[in-house]
C-alpha cells in the first residue's frame, strides 16, 4: 500500500471522497478526524484547533512529522467551510474573530469581494497579463482550481528549499453533491501539514499595533519598534522567494498574508498561482519581477494600514531593502541597525515614492543574469 494513493468514503451531512497519496504521513486516527469534519459529520467548529484564513481550520496532529528540516505540527484543511472576509478599499482582508465557520456553498465568493482584489499577474513573452477568476467557490476548490492547487503544491514541496519551506500535501478530496459541483466536476478540498506555531505575517503585524494604537498616541517610537520586528523577516522572506527563482519557479501570490513566520524561517502557502519558469529570458525576467513587486507593495499596503495618515505607501529605502536582498546585496545587521534608528527618529511626514516599475525590475534581472554569464 506505501506505493498506492488510498480511497475513503464518507457520508455526514456531506458525502465525501478523499484520496490519499504515497508519502502522506496521515494515520487512521487523523484520517478519520479528516473525514469527520470535510463531511460534516462533526460541525468543524467543535472539533477545530484553530482557523486559517478564511476557509481552513487547523487540527493539532497526533505526532508531528520532521519535513525538509521543519516540525510540521498541525493539519490544515482548506476547502470545507467559511468564514467571511471583507476587504477595505486598500484591499487588507478582514474577518472577525467571532464569525461562525458555515459550510461551503456554490455561492460566487468573487462576487462578495471588491473590483480589483483576487487579481494575479503574471508574464507571456514581454507582456504582463492580469487576470481575475470570474468564479470561486464559497469555502471549497472548484475542481479546476483544487487540482491545480495539489499539482503545484506537490512540484514546490519537492524542490526541499532551505530559505523557504512550503506546506506538505497529505490528502486531498471532493464533495459527492449536486450542489457542490459544476460543470467542471464536484468542488473538493485540500489537507496539508503545517507548523503549528507560527505567525501569518500581515495578520501578526496588524494584530501587533492595533493592540497598542487605542492605549497610546502613534509615535515615531511605535514605527521604529514595527520595522524592527518586521524587516529581518521580511529580508528573509525576500532571500528564499529568489532561491526559489533559483530553481525554476515564480509563486505570483507572494503577499505577506500568504507567508509564515515560524521562528524566523519563511512558510509559503497557497501555490495554486506558481509557474515553472520556461527558459525565455525575458519572460522569466519579467515574471520574476512580478513576484518581487508583490513583495514590495505588499509591504507597503501593510505599512498604510497600520499608519494611514503618517505613513505613505513605500519609501525609497523601502523599495531598494527589497531589491538589495534579492540581488545578494544586503548586509543584514548594519542596515537594519541604522535604518531602525533612523525611522525611530524620523518625523512621520515623509514623502511618498513611485514603487519600482515592473519593467525596471525586470532589466535589473537581465542584467545580473548577463553579468553571471
Amino acid at each position: 500500500m506505501a506505493g498506492q494513493t488510498r480511497t475513503y468514503e464518507h457520508r455526514g451531512r456531506f458525502r465525501v471522497t478523499m484520496h490519499v497519496p504515497p508519502g502522506s504521513t496521515l494515520d487512521q486516527g487523523e484520517i478519520g478526524r479528516i473525514l469527520s469534519a470535510s463531511s460534516w459529520e462533526a460541525s468543524p467548529s467543535d472539533i477545530t484547533d484553530g482557523y486559517e484564513g478564511g476557509r481552513g481550520i487547523l487540527l493539532k496532529r497526533s505526532r508531528e512529522t520532521r519535513y525538509n528540516g521543519m516540525n510540521l505540527g498541525a493539519l490544515q484543511i482548506n476547502g470545507i467551510g467559511y468564514k467571511r472576509i471583507t476587504a477595505n478599499g486598500g484591499h487588507i482582508a478582514h474577518m472577525k474573530k467571532n464569525a461562525p465557520f458555515e459550510p461551503p456553498t456554490s455561492e460566487n465568493f468573487i462576487g462578495t469581494m471588491p473590483e480589483g482584489t483576487m487579481t494575479t499577474a503574471h508574464a507571456e513573452g514581454n507582456r504582463r497579463l492580469d487576470s481575475r477568476p470570474a468564479y470561486r467557490a464559497m469555502g471549497a476548490y472548484t475542481n479546476e482550481e483544487l487540482s491545480t492547487t495539489v499539482i503545484n503544491t506537490m512540484r514546490a514541496q519537492k524542490l526541499q528549499l532551505s530559505r523557504l519551506k512550503t506546506p506538505l500535501v497529505e490528502a486531498y478530496g471532493f464533495f459527492n453533491e449536486q450542489s457542490l459541483s459544476n460543470e467542471g466536476g464536484p468542488f473538493g478540498f485540500v489537507v496539508y501539514s503545517v507548523p503549528f506555531v507560527g505567525r501569518r505575517l500581515g495578520v501578526h503585524y496588524l494584530d501587533l499595533i492595533s493592540t497598542v494604537q487605542g492605549v497610546v498616541e502613534k509615535t515615531p517610537q511605535m514605527l521604529g519598534m514595527y520595522y524592527k520586528e518586521a524587516y529581518p523577516f521580511i529580508i528573509s522572506f525576500v532571500e528564499g522567494l529568489r532561491e526559489l527563482h533559483d530553481h525554476g519557479l515564480v509563486h505570483h501570490q507572494p503577499h505577506l498574508g500568504n507567508v509564515y513566520d515560524v521562528d524566523g524561517v519563511p512558510f509559503l502557502m497557497d501555490w495554486h498561482t506558481s509557474r515553472k519558469l520556461r527558459g525565455m529570458r525575458e519572460e522569466d525576467a519579467l515574471n520574476k519581477a512580478i513576484d518581487v513587486k508583490c513583495v514590495i507593495e505588499s509591504l507597503g499596503k501593510m505599512t498604510a494600514y497600520l499608519f494611514p495618515a503618517e505613513a505613505p505607501p513605500m519609501e525609497p529605502v523601502e523599495i531598494n531593502m527589497v531589491l538589495d536582498a534579492y540581488f545578494g546585496n544586503f548586509n543584514r545587521e548594519d542596515a537594519l541597525q541604522e535604518e531602525t534608528i533612523r525611522r525611530a527618529s524620523a518625523s512621520f511626514k515623509r514623502p511618498a515614492a513611485e514603487l519600482e516599475p515592473i519593467d525596471v525590475i525586470a532589466q535589473m534581472i537581465l542584467d545580473e543574469a548577463r553579468v553571471s554569464a
